[in-house]
């Protein structure tokens, strides 16, 4: 479920992927009639120039922060599709946290948070003292957690070691990104840059070029809290 209010990730090849094996993507879904009027002033301001909305990331930033789900229609949802385990990325943002943990309260779900890289995350509302634990049932950890964890929360950390790096989640990119050129020169060199970044890379990228034995080719960061027309991943040569 895609989270976003204005951005519905129609182009993007990972969740086309997951679609063509019968996984359902959805978008914004279950909200109430005052949150869709809301998002309708927001569909309307994608309307502008696009160099005008790239100028006002910080704006569209805090609106994929918050959160537009109605309790009730959510509710309804999970009913109806027997949803039992909820799993986010473990630095999903502290309203949308609290969202789904009020809801546990009317709904028997379980809360799984699942660690997104390498390595470890302290975010609100946690103390800084203790790992953040409190919101969940169970906690995917990508490595040994190092941080101070409360003993009654222990049994919720499950350590599966880094899934990103995974032998099985390799072998699933393979399948959907293929390359059947084959460079007999220069090694090629991808480098991806996330569009919140506010340092300019341009000098990093030159000493890259100026390696006589590799070719370099820089490109986005799939992903972005730009509405879709902005997303620079999609106007670039790989997208």
């Amino acid at each position: 479920m895609n989270s976003n209010p204005i951005a519905s990730y129609k182009k993007n090849k990972l969740l086309k992927y997951f679609a063509n094996q019968n996984i359902k993507i959805l978008n914004n879904s279950n909200t109430g009639v005052i949150n869709y009027i809301i998002l309708i002033f927001f569909k309307i301001l994608c309307f502008l120039p696009i160099k005008t909305i790239v100028k006002f990331s910080g704006f569209w930033w805090k609106i994929s922060n918050m959160v537009f789900f109605n309790t009730k229609e959510f509710q309804k949802f999970i009913e109806k599709n027997n949803v039992s385990k909820i799993i986010i990325p473990n630095d999903y943002v502290e309203a949308k946290k609290l969202f789904l943990n009020n809801l546990k309260k009317i709904s028997k779900i379980k809360i799984i948070e699942l660690e997104v890289g390498t390595r470890t995350l302290i975010t609100k509302p946690y103390e800084k003292s203790f790992f953040p634990l409190s919101l969940c049932d169970a906690y995917i950890s990508s490595c040994k957690i190092s941080h101070k964890v409360r003993d009654n929360e222990m049994n919720k950390i499950k350590s599966l070691g880094c899934l990103r790096y995974s032998g099985f989640w390799i072998e699933k990119l393979s399948q959907i990104y293929k390359n059947e050129k084959k460079f007999n020169q220069k090694t090629k060199v991808g480098v991806f840059i996330n569009d919140r970044i506010f340092t300019n890379p341009k000098n990093f990228i030159q000493k890259l070029k100026n390696i006589k034995k590799i070719h370099v080719e820089k490109s986005s960061k799939p992903k972005s809290i730009l509405p879709e027309k902005c997303t620079p991943i999609f106007n670039e040569k790989f997208n």
